[in-house]
């Protein structure tokens, strides 16, 4: 039998919350004992864990994340579950978005079904029965991976403010800000011509493309409380145009 070692599992801990102490996932198990104990183990390294006891209930708490423009970081099912299955649940994810990042549990006896997964996109899988010490050393390998994924999606606007083009998100100083579903709209195409001046002409055309009825004081209202909630020098007033925002150099 291994001998447990405590310095390494909370060195491993440690370092895999710096990745995760601002993330929310979705957890699917249905067999209750391992549920209850990943949920425990999730909840002592994430911000927020959803989970469910079948594909069915899962999807519903996926489609509510993204009917809300929120998204899960991570998504961990099993296959062989009541109402819908692991391989249902993560098609039905795919016809909604391609890139969502799907671990699998899987046991021996579900190899048949592996190469289905792949074909849809499952990024990884961890074996049943599943031993925690080997949880932490495959959740360390997925941040590496996501870490890499994602280092091209993000943008430092200053020293302490960093947004996730792929998320849609801005932190300061490593704090998610919360913004209503027109600031991010808002932001995203400030951040998208950086460094240039976006008329509010142009914004109110990029809302509307985006189904949002707006006039222009309306415009002006929004990237004031957006401006309220983001350090003073991100979002500048162009006179007589509109706004922009410029990439500190520091």
């Amino acid at each position: 039998m291994a001998v447990f070692d405590l310095n390494s599992y909370k060195n491993k801990i440690e370092k895999i919350k710096k990745f995760t102490k601002n993330s929310n996932i979705l957890m699917v198990e249905d067999y209750k004992p391992l549920h209850e104990s990943l949920y425990k183990f999730f909840s002592s390294i994430y911000k927020e864990v959803d989970s469910a006891y079948d594909g069915e209930e899962a999807f519903d708490l996926y489609k509510y994340k993204i009917d809300n423009s929120q998204k899960y970081e991570i998504i961990f099912t099993d296959i062989e579950m009541p109402k819908k299955n692991g391989i249902d649940l993560v098609k039905d994810i795919r016809k909604i978005n391609l890139s969502e990042y799907i671990v699998v549990f899987s046991a021996y006896k579900d190899s048949k079904y592996l190469l289905e997964l792949i074909n849809n996109g499952v990024r990884k899988f961890i074996p049943k029965p599943i031993e925690f010490m080997q949880l932490l050393d495959e959740l360390i390998l997925i941040y590496e991976e996501i870490n890499e994924i994602d280092s091209g999606n993000k943008i430092e606007l200053s020293h302490n403010v960093v947004y996730d083009k792929k998320q849609k998100n801005i932190y300061v100083d490593e704090e998610l800000v919360k913004l209503s579903q027109y600031e991010q709209l808002i932001l995203y195409l400030l951040i998208d011509k950086v460094n240039k001046a976006v008329s509010n002409a142009e914004i109110v055309n990029y809302l509307e493309l985006n189904m949002i009825d707006v006039n222009l004081e309306n415009v002006r209202k929004l990237v004031y409380k957006l401006r309220n909630k983001l350090p003073k020098e991100i979002i500048q007033s162009v006179y007589g145009i509109g706004y922009r925002i410029i990439k500190q150099t520091h």
